[in-house]
């Protein structure tokens, strides 16, 4: 995490969350050993990013959307 964003952060006056603890640690500890992000690892982190993306526009669309047939019942009466 940048300056800017701890600034930011700080005249919200919020502490860093769990995730934002985390974040770095595992780059420290593969740049100690002095190696890349493997293709696996890359992949990997996307996929996670992709999911929580995911989630969250589903959260922010509000519930689930209903198709005509649930809406209609059975036989459909309301769309003849």
């Amino acid at each position: 995490m940048n300056g800017k964003e701890d600034r930011k952060r700080r005249m919200e006056g919020r502490k860093k969350g769990k995730k934002e603890q985390m974040n770095g640690k595992e780059d420290r500890k593969r740049r100690m050993e002095g190696r890349k992000k493997g293709k696996k690892e890359q992949m990997n982190e996307r996929k996670g990013r992709q999911e929580r993306r995911k989630e969250w526009k589903e959260e922010r669309k509000g519930g689930r959307k209903r198709g005509m047939e649930v809406v209609n019942g059975r036989h459909g009466r309301r769309n003849r």
